[in-house]
C-alpha cells in the first residue's frame, strides 16, 4: 500500500524509473526513524507569516522534498534556464492553485532572511490599460517556469565619499567636469514634537561640510553646461537631466539612445523594454527602461527590476530625465523557492500584499503574472534603505470597471503580491502595506 500510494505520485513527475525506485527506497527507509527527524528539526526555522494555513498532505509532500533535495544535489547552482512567454492567454484562476501549501514542502535552506514590505507612494497600485498585453515588459524570466532558488539581495549604504566619486564617474562618462561644475548639498536634520520623531528639515550649503551627529547628507547636486546630477545616496538613485539629440522621433529610437548612453553610464549588456498605461482620462502614459542584461537568471532579473535606468522624454521641450538606480548591494544569496501554483494557493488564500483596500474574491481573475524584485526597505526618517530586495510573485488582478474611473474601452488592474522565496526562510513585515 505505501508504495503504491508514493508510485501513483511518483509517475506523474518527469524523472526517470531509476530516480523513482531511488525515492521509494529512500521513504521506506525514512519511515522508520520519522518521528526521530521531526523531534530533532530546529525550532528557529519557523516564520512569522500570517494567515498561512497548512495543508494535510502526505505523498506529493514527501516526494517533492526528495525530489527538490535529490535535484539540488546534480543541478547547477545558477537558477534554472527559464524561457520569457507572454502571459496566460485564458488568466489565472482558483482552479489553477495547487491544493497545497508550500509549508508542506521541506525548506532545503536553513537561512531565514527578514524583509519589510514597503511601497511608497498614495492611492493604490492600478493600471488602465486596453489590453493586457501593454503591460508586458519582457521580463527575462517567465513566473510560470521558477523552480529550485532564487537570490535575495542585502542593500547596503553609500558613503559621502562613495557619493562623490560616483558623481565624478557618471559626469566623465558624458563628457563633463565634476570640478567645474556648481554644487549644491542638501542635509536632513530630523526635528522632534514631545521627544517623539515628526520629520526632517532640509538645509542646503554650496560647500560640503562634514555632517553634524544628527544630519546627514540627502543629496548632491551638480549642474553643468547642458544639464543638472543629482545623486540622492540613501535612496541609491541618480537622477541625470540632458539634452536629447533631436532625431528621435520615436520611441524606438528613442530606447536606442537609451541604449547606447547606457554603456557609456556603465552597463556592459544594456537591453531595452517599455510598457504603457493610461490615465484615468485615457491618455496614454508610456515607459522605458534600460537593464544590463548579464549574469544568471536572478542576477538579470533584479537588474531588469531594481538596478535599471529609466526615462523619461519631455513633450514640450528636448529635454530627458534618466533615473538611475545604483547597484548598492551585496551579491545575493540563494534561497529556496515556490511555484506560481503555490503562490496562487496563498493568493486565493488571503496571504498577499497590496496597496488596494480591498481583497480579492474566489471569483477574482489574474490577468498576468511576473516575477519580480521589490526593494528594500526605506526609512522616512533616516532617508535610508536597509535590509533585502525580495523576489514577489506580482499579479495584475481585474477589478470591476467603474464609470468614474475607467474610460470607456479601457480594463482596469491591482497588483498583489506573493513572495517568491520559501515561506520557511522568510519573515516579513508589513507595517507600511494593506494586508488582507
Amino acid at each position: 500500500m505505501f508504495r503504491d500510494v508514493y508510485q501513483k505520485e511518483l509517475d506523474s513527475l518527469h524523472v526517470s524509473d531509476s530516480f523513482k525506485k531511488s525515492v521509494i527506497d529512500q521513504l521506506q527507509a525514512s519511515r522508520t526513524d520519522k518521528r526521530q527527524n521531526r523531534q530533532s528539526e530546529p525550532v528557529g526555522k519557523r516564520i512569522c507569516f500570517p494567515k498561512i494555513k497548512r495543508s494535510k498532505i502526505r505523498a506529493f509532500a514527501a516526494v517533492f522534498a526528495l525530489c527538490a533535495l535529490a535535484l539540488s544535489s546534480i543541478l547547477p547552482k545558477e537558477d534554472a534556464q527559464v524561457t520569457p512567454l507572454l502571459y496566460s492567454s485564458s488568466g489565472y484562476t482558483k482552479a489553477d492553485a495547487r491544493d497545497i501549501s508550500p509549508r508542506g514542502v521541506k525548506a532545503i535552506s536553513a537561512m531565514m532572511i527578514p524583509y519589510t514590505f514597503s511601497q511608497e507612494g498614495m492611492g493604490f497600485e492600478v493600471y488602465i490599460v486596453k489590453d493586457i498585453s501593454e503591460l508586458y515588459k519582457n521580463s527575462p524570466a517567465d513566473a510560470r517556469s521558477v523552480s529550485g532558488s532564487l537570490k535575495v539581495y542585502e542593500s547596503t549604504s553609500m558613503s559621502d565619499r562613495q557619493t562623490f566619486t560616483l558623481a565624478e564617474s557618471l559626469l566623465r562618462s558624458i563628457g563633463a567636469d565634476a570640478e567645474s561644475t556648481e554644487k549644491e548639498y542638501t542635509w536632513q536634520v530630523p526635528f522632534y514634537r514631545e521627544d517623539v520623531w515628526a520629520g526632517n528639515s532640509p538645509q542646503r550649503t554650496a560647500e560640503y561640510t562634514p555632517p553634524r551627529e544628527d544630519s546627514f547628507l540627502y543629496s548632491a547636486s551638480y549642474t553643468f553646461d547642458g544639464g543638472q546630477l543629482e545623486i540622492y545616496p540613501g535612496r541609491a538613485r541618480a537622477r541625470l537631466t540632458v539634452s536629447a539629440p533631436e532625431n528621435l522621433s520615436d520611441e524606438n529610437s528613442l530606447l536606442s539612445w537609451a541604449e547606447e548612453l547606457s554603456q557609456k553610464l556603465g552597463l556592459e549588456n544594456p537591453e531595452s523594454y517599455s510598457y504603457t498605461d493610461y490615465t484615468f482620462s485615457g491618455e496614454r502614459h508610456p515607459f522605458f527602461y534600460v537593464y544590463d542584461n548579464t549574469g544568471d537568471t536572478s542576477d538579470t532579473l533584479f537588474a531588469h527590476s531594481l538596478t535599471n535606468i529609466s526615462i523619461y522624454k519631455f513633450r514640450e521641450s528636448d529635454e530627458v530625465v534618466i533615473w538611475i538606480n545604483l547597484p548598492a548591494y551585496n551579491d545575493g544569496r540563494q534561497m529556496p523557492a515556490i511555484t506560481i501554483n503555490q503562490a496562487l494557493g496563498l493568493l486565493y488564500n488571503g496571504d498577499y500584499y497590496t496597496s488596494r483596500p480591498e481583497g480579492i474574491t474566489d471569483e477574482s481573475t489574474v490577468a498576468m503574472a511576473e516575477l519580480v524584485y521589490l526593494d528594500a526597505y526605506y526609512d522616512a526618517k533616516t532617508c535610508q534603505k536597509s535590509g533585502y530586495a525580495v523576489p514577489f510573485y506580482k499579479f495584475y488582478v481585474q477589478l470591476e470597471n467603474q464609470d468614474y474611473l475607467t474610460p470607456e474601452g479601457f480594463v482596469t488592474y491591482c497588483a498583489y503580491y506573493v513572495p517568491a522565496i520559501h515561506p520557511d526562510n522568510l519573515q516579513v513585515n508589513d507595517d507600511f502595506s494593506v494586508y488582507n
